[in-house]
């Protein structure tokens, strides 16, 4: 699996301490989110990390069983009536622009955005630096290379990693119109400057 799983626990720990931390298996798939969707991993179960799947049981006591699913948090009972999800095949197949991660962060808000490029149209935009943080792009050679990041006709407003064990997506900052993001990246989009 693609993501690296000391700092995916740490995403999961997070979202189960700050509004709650959904967990399904589906279709031989987990599918594991924070209720606010601002992240999801979809993997094959059998390549779920271990580390990954201890930090669920020691939060939740349990792995959901197939076709089942919870939500849990730090200040409510573990939830067992969730809207299954099914799987979605997340491959370049269905591509609608693909981008270059740049060196470029920008601090605002919650934190640091990482500038990303669309190599078709050059336009930057920015996503979560913790895209950085979970990705691991350092496969063996019997992994399947991972394809991203990129945007799916399936999620047009996610930014998405994905090999044949699975996908994970991350949806793209959002900044106001008239914020110091958006004249950053204003001013770098206007000036044409190839990062």
């Amino acid at each position: 699996m693609f993501v690296k799983p000391k700092e995916m626990c740490k995403l999961i720990k997070n979202a189960y301490k700050t509004g709650g931390l959904v967990v399904m298996r589906n279709m031989g798939y987990y599918i594991i989110s924070p209720k606010s969707l601002f992240w999801e991993l979809q993997v094959v179960e059998d390549e779920l990390h271990n580390k990954i799947k201890s930090c669920i049981v020691e939060l939740a006591g349990e792995l959901p069983e197939e076709g089942t699913g919870f939500e849990i948090a730090s200040d409510r009972a573990i939830n067992r009536d969730v809207d299954m999800e099914e799987p979605y095949v997340a491959h370049p197949t269905n591509v609608r622009a693909e981008f270059v991660v740049t060196k470029l962060t920008i601090e605002e808000g919650y934190g640091f955005h990482r500038v990303i490029r669309n190599k078709k149209t050059g336009e930057l935009t920015v996503v979560s630096e913790l895209i950085q943080s979970v990705i691991d792009k350092t496969i063996d050679k019997s992994e399947d290379p991972v394809e991203g990041p990129y945007i799916s006709e399936y999620h047009s407003q996610r930014i998405m990693w994905s090999n044949v064990t699975g996908a994970f997506n991350i949806m793209l900052s959002s900044y106001q119109e008239d914020s110091d993001m958006a004249a950053v990246l204003g001013v770098l989009n206007k000036t044409g400057v190839i990062l």
